[in-house]
């Protein structure tokens, strides 16, 4: 039960670092986009003040770094995840051939 509960932690983790992989990806791809706009101008809607397609190129590099540190930690904890899974399924594996000796013996007393 202990490490189904470990698993189960783990799994809700990956949820939400999958989550916010995906909005870090999202973001890096709009941002390439609109940088990809031939003679655009945009403009912070609240300082009015127009933004540098070389500062909207490192905000879309830093999303891609989080994207890829994301990858990362997604695949350990997904590892993780796999590794207290199988223990689990040892364990009880292990308690019901347990428990299928246990009863055999009573049964033989």
């Amino acid at each position: 039960i202990i490490f189904g509960i470990i698993k189960q932690l783990y799994n809700g983790m990956l949820f939400g670092l999958n989550y916010t992989n995906l909005q870090s990806e999202n973001s890096a791809r709009d941002i390439e986009m609109k940088i990809a706009i031939p003679n655009a101008i945009f403009i912070d809607r609240q300082t009015q003040e127009t933004i540098t397609i070389d500062s909207l190129r490192k905000d879309a590099v830093t999303y891609r770094n989080l994207e890829m540190e994301g990858k990362e930690t997604y695949y350990k904890l997904r590892d993780k995840a796999i590794f207290f899974s199988n223990l689990a399924i040892i364990f009880l594996v292990i308690a019901m051939f347990s428990l299928a000796c246990i009863k055999a013996y009573t049964l033989s007393i």
